[in-house]
Order: structure tokens, then sequence, then C-alpha cells
């Protein structure tokens, strides 16, 4: 039987979460060693612009994923919900949002609250990078599952893996009238319908 595989989409947004939640957490870690280091003006304000911009293509691309990701879920029979925990998210968000408020509060010239900022959001890039790779690996999981049990899933059906083919869906059992009819034709040896 072929291996069922999620869909390329998926596949697409989840290694542009890794590959940019790795970029912001290292951007905004250098960031906090430049502050330290008393570099030029020009090199920190470059950082904080590349940080900035980061920020805004991660929480861009982690929006995408988590739909993309819950769309998958729902496609090989899970539950969106136990699979995207939203412990990381909620971290990410609270840790990006108080690293700019600590260093909006502390003003411009705090070197402080500039470097404190820049550390929040290292972490909070971090926290988002653990939680896609641990739902990664339970996605992979869950579609590795389903080829074990070919019942529930076909995966070479003729959608291409946008929507499931359910092999085993009985309508009989929610159907009394269509079961009468399937019961009336096997006792009579007939395919044609009742009169």
């Amino acid at each position: 039987m072929p291996r069922a595989t999620p869909p390329s989409n998926w596949a697409t947004t989840t290694w542009a979460a890794i590959t940019l939640s790795t970029l912001l957490s290292v951007t905004a870690a250098t960031l906090a060693l430049v502050i330290t280091f008393n570099a030029s003006t020009a090199t920190t304000a470059s950082m904080h612009l590349a940080a900035g911009l980061l920020t805004l293509a991660t929480i861009g691309v982690a929006l995408a994923w988590r739909r993309t990701t819950r769309v998958t879920v729902d496609l090989f029979g899970g539950h969106a919900r136990r699979y995207l925990s939203s412990w990381g998210t909620r971290l990410w968000s609270m840790l990006l949002f108080s690293g700019y408020a600590v260093q909006y509060l502390g003003g411009a010239d705090n070197k402080r609250a500039l470097v404190a900022g820049a550390i929040l959001r290292a972490l909070a890039a971090l926290a988002l990078l653990a939680e896609v790779l641990t739902t990664r690996t339970r996605v992979h999981r869950l579609v590795a599952g389903l080829v074990e049990a070919p019942n529930r899933y076909e995966p070479n059906s003729p959608d291409d893996g946008m929507l499931p083919q359910l092999v085993a869906w009985n309508a009989t059992q929610w159907d009394p009238e269509l079961q009468a009819e399937i019961e009336h034709r096997r006792r009579h040896g007939t395919g044609q319908p009742r009169p």
C-alpha cells in the first residue's frame, strides 16, 4: 500500500515557519549582542529593521501554518485542537508583545530595555519554533497511523489528496429504507428495485 503524505502546502508552510522563526531568533539575539557591545548606529538601525521585517514575515507565516495545519489534521481524521495546542503560539505572542513593550516603555536611549526587548523577541521565536516542530512530528504520526487503517482514508484518491475518500462509509446504518431495499434484493437475487 502506498505511503500517505501530508499536502504539499502544509509542508511548505511548515518549513517556512521553521526557517523564519530560526532566522528571527538568530537576528534578535544578534541585535542584543550588537546593542550590548556598542556597535555603530547604522549597524544597530539595520539590525532593528531586519528584526522588524522578519517579525512581520514570521507572524504571516505562523498564521498561514496554523490554518494549513488545521486543514491537514482535519483531512486525515484528527481533531485540530488536539494537534494545535497553542502553548507555543501563546508564549510566542506574549513574549513578542512583551519585548516590544519593554523596548517602547524603556525608550530609544535605554540600552538595557533594548537588549531585554531583543532577548524577549528571540525567546518568542524559539517558542514558536518549538511548537512548529512538535506539531510537525505529531501530524506525521497521524498520517503514518492512517496508512495502517485503509478503510478510513484512500491516499491515491482522484481529488489528489484535497479531500479524504471515505471507503468504509455505510449509509445503511442511518437510512432504514435503503437497508430494507438492500435486504429485499439480497433475498430475491434481483438487481431491479422493488415496485
